[in-house]
Parts: C-alpha cells; sequence; structure tokens
C-alpha cells in the first residue's frame, strides 16, 4: 500500500435523505458549492484552517465517499483489529 492510499484526510461534507428528489440535490450541491468556493467563506472557514475548497459533484463526493470507506476497511484489515461484543 502506498502512502497516499493508506493517508486519511480529514473533510466536510453535506448529504441529503436517501429518496430526496435529484433536482433538489442538483440545486443544493450548487448552492453548497458556490459557497465553498467563494473567496471570503473559502478564507475564513477553510484555506486559513489548512483546507482545501473542493465542492465537487455530488456524483464525485459519492465516488470518494466509496473509496474512503474501502480505505478504511483496508487499513482495519491490516491492523487486525476487531470488535469486540
Amino acid at each position: 500500500m502506498s502512502p497516499d492510499q493508506s493517508a486519511f484526510e480529514t473533510w466536510f461534507g453535506m448529504f441529503a435523505p436517501k429518496g430526496t428528489p435529484p433536482d433538489i440535490v442538483k440545486k443544493l450541491n450548487t448552492e453548497f458549492s458556490a459557497i465553498v468556493k467563494s473567496p471570503d467563506f473559502a478564507e475564513q472557514y477553510l484555506i486559513s484552517k489548512g483546507f482545501e475548497p473542493v465542492g465537487d459533484s455530488s456524483e464525485a463526493f459519492a465516488k470518494f465517499i466509496v473509496e474512503d470507506q474501502k480505505k478504511g476497511k483496508l487499513l482495519v484489515d491490516i491492523s487486525g483489529a476487531k470488535l469486540e461484543q
């Protein structure tokens, strides 16, 4: 596993309930992306704190989540950690 595959990043994202109509998801995504990418917001709340403003599409975010979960599972598997019940 290369270092970039095992590195976790802190990220923030917005989620909508399952079944939210696609046009509503698109509108929310457009508005949130505009806010995240606005220079004042980005500098005050993101860049100044070491974050990179992304504001990508909802499809790209969904793909990111799937990949992040795979990375987490792989690292847990490698660590040998087990859930105690």
